[in-house]
């Protein structure tokens, strides 16, 4: 392990120690960033310890851990259907209540484990959607 990453191990352990949270290394190392020297986490460490109204806190370090995520990840909007059978006495299913097929249909689900539900759901589109809207 470098020094680098041993001084952001306990910058993470005063944090979580100080105010009780559970911040993990990768949160902390996100925030510190790669451009911080080892110097630089050093002092970040004194001011916790020794200056805690200056120091970092958990809240800054999620904030900009929430940022960074929500920039990183792409999300996918999948659009599924599912197929179920009503018996009828009218050939346009005229008589055929809204009722009725949400009762056929929460049978269905009912009767199905999530496995099985998995292979008949049928995945008929996908876009991608804009993670920060």
């Amino acid at each position: 392990m470098s020094k680098r990453d041993a001084l952001i191990e306990t910058l993470t352990s005063l944090l979580n120690e100080k105010h009780d949270t559970r911040l993990t290394v990768d949160q902390v190392e996100n925030w510190v960033g790669s451009d911080t020297s080892e110097s630089g986490i050093q002092d970040h460490i004194h001011e916790l310890k020794f200056s805690p109204e200056s120091a970092v806190t958990p809240d800054d370090v999620m904030e900009l851990w929430d940022e960074t995520n929500d920039e990183d990840i792409q999300q996918y909007n999948h659009a599924y259907d599912l197929n179920i059978e009503v018996i009828s006495t009218c050939c346009n299913a005229s008589d055929v209540t809204g009722a009725a097929l949400k009762r056929a249909f929460q049978k269905k689900l009912d009767s199905m484990t999530d496995e099985e539900f998995l292979i008949e759901a049928n995945r008929f589109d996908t876009f991608e959607v804009n993670a920060n809207s």
